[in-house]
């Protein structure tokens, strides 16, 4: 099976599965009632089955040898049917997109009562409308240059609505750039990459001084900009949660939950650095965003959040909300994932509890291809080893860890995070029991490096 195909399928939600069985089965051909039937068996099939292809060929083309020319040439087909079958429902989803091209479009042929009877249409629609993010300021923007080129067809003494144009113009460029200035403060922070703001700079001076007040675009990403670019101020980071949750309804699910993750992430990133108040606020945060439904893709919870937000829990003394949360949400984990997921974040429960054989056994069945979360496995077991005084095994665990840090692409902090904890265990290990002059040096060492995610594990462990 093409493996584009079978990724194109698992990757529709519900709503998009229904439209194109329903656009498949319009197709009343007897080539797209195959197609359909193939699209029901992908849709339905466990992910194992859906690599047979001789299997799936019988299924479809029955008393036929298979061919695996005609195979291919027929799923391509039924891609490229699929693809059609996408493209009509974004169309359908678009109805402000088509009433704007209709506006044009009466502009353009200067058909004034055709052209007010559609603005009106979408002067409702949006008076409906709650949602106050960049795409909304596109549309304004769109809307009041329609209206400018109208005056100016019409050759009107009048003002041509000029200064509205302009006005919506800067508020579409302010929310869009804040945007992205947010997401490379973000970048930044881990990968340690400064992108030019060009204009931007400017924009922020304006902002500063109090020009686009009451917007709530602007003002969440202007607050969010200004916590993560400025680490640790816990006055900002209160400011931008604040604003965020005053304004969280105005975002659509999507991008609010990129709003909620960078607060999130500042908040892992603080604990990270020994903070375990941001701990417990990050968990709050994480519990916001599952109760407003905005962490599911497509239906789907990524391993990285679920494995996250049992771990913030764990790190606050939230041992049994973690191994409640780990049982409920593993149904949204995707498929290929599930097992993986759901035994690490069981092995992270155990080891909590002190249970570390069950900790261990968990962890033998975790197989992950990811570079960090396979460094995040191996740093538990490390512990495990330690804490069951395995120094053996422990000194040739550290050795492999090192290896696999250097041989795979671990960048940022998170590969010096590493290379400390590995450090510092080993420091441990050579630590003789009744040397008190450098078991205080070592603590101090401890203490003042960062990043360094096990702190407060090793600390512990010299105490």
């Amino acid at each position: 099976m093409a493996n584009k195909l079978v990724q194109f399928v698992n990757s529709l939600d519900l709503k998009e599965k229904n439209f194109l069985s329903e656009y498949l089965q319009t197709k009343n051909s007897k080539k797209n009632d195959s197609e359909f039937r193939l699209f029901t068996l992908i849709s339905t099939l466990n992910e194992d089955l859906l690599h047979d292809d001789l299997m799936l060929f019988v299924k479809i083309f029955e008393t036929e040898d298979y061919n695996d020319q005609k195979w291919r040439l027929f799923t391509s087909s039924l891609l490229k049917t699929l693809e059609e079958g996408i493209c009509e429902l974004i169309s359908r989803n678009e109805e402000l997109e088509n009433q704007l091209r209709l506006l044009k479009f009466y502009r353009s042929k200067s058909l004034d009562k055709h052209f007010n009877g559609v603005l009106r249409r979408i002067q409702l629609r949006l008076e409906k409308e709650t949602l106050a993010h960049s795409e909304y300021n596109t549309i304004r923007t769109k809307i009041e240059t329609e209206l400018s080129e109208m005056a100016q067809n019409a050759k009107r003494s009048q003002d041509p609505n000029i200064q509205n144009v302009l006005d919506s113009l800067d508020l579409e460029y302010a929310s869009k750039k804040l945007r992205y200035m947010c997401l490379s403060a973000a970048h930044g922070n881990v990968f340690e990459i400064n992108h030019d703001f060009g204009i931007g700079e400017d924009l922020l001076r304006r902002l500063r001084d109090g020009n686009f007040q009451n917007h709530p675009s602007i003002e969440v990403y202007f607050r969010c900009y200004d916590m993560l670019s400025d680490m640790g101020t816990e006055s900002k980071f209160l400011e931008y949660t604040k604003v965020l949750r005053q304004f969280s309804d105005r975002f659509p699910e999507d991008e609010l939950k990129g709003l909620y993750l960078l607060a999130i992430n500042y908040c892992i990133r603080l604990l990270n650095q020994g903070n375990t108040e941001y701990g417990k606020i990050g968990l709050e945060l994480y519990k916001e965003a599952l109760d407003k439904h905005i962490l599911l893709t497509n239906g789907r919870l990524s391993r990285y959040t679920y494995r996250n937000i049992a771990t913030m829990a764990l790190r606050v003394g939230e041992f049994d909300w973690a191994e409640e949360f780990s049982e409920e949400f593993k149904k949204y984990i995707n498929k290929r994932d599930i097992e993986n997921a759901y035994h690490f974040n069981m092995a992270l429960i155990h080891y909590n509890r002190h249970e570390l054989e069950d900790a261990l056994d968990a962890l033998i069945k975790v197989h992950f291809k990811d570079a960090l979360i396979t460094m995040a496995a191996k740093s538990l077991q490390m512990k495990i080893y330690y804490e069951k005084e395995e120094m053996i095994v422990l000194d040739s665990h550290l050795e492999a860890m090192k290896m696999f840090l250097l041989r795979n692409r671990v960048i940022g902090y998170h590969k010096q995070n590493y290379l400390n904890i590995i450090k510092y265990t080993r420091k441990l290990i050579r630590l003789k029991k009744y040397d008190e002059v450098k078991r205080v040096k070592l603590l101090q060492e401890i203490e003042q490096t960062s990043p360094l995610t096990e702190k407060k594990w090793l600390m512990s462990q010299v105490s």
